[in-house]
């Protein structure tokens, strides 16, 4: 079993020529915290909505997690 709890690489999202988040590569631990910080526009609240399953990414070569 492994011990990772989310995984993601090269996640992007676009809206229209708008890109939201572009090559995001992560990995989180189980019973790791994680504090994800930016500026005003960056994508964290995009990320956060992919991550949860609220949105599909435009284009991933992969995604685990939930």
């Amino acid at each position: 079993m492994s011990d990772t709890a989310l995984r993601t690489e090269s996640l992007t999202e676009h809206f229209g020529d708008v890109v939201a988040r572009d090559h995001l590569d992560l990995e989180v631990a189980q019973g790791e915290v994680v504090g994800y910080l930016g500026p005003n526009g960056a994508g964290k609240t995009t990320t956060m909505r992919l991550l949860l399953g609220l949105g599909r990414p435009t284009a991933s070569q992969r995604f685990l997690g939930q």
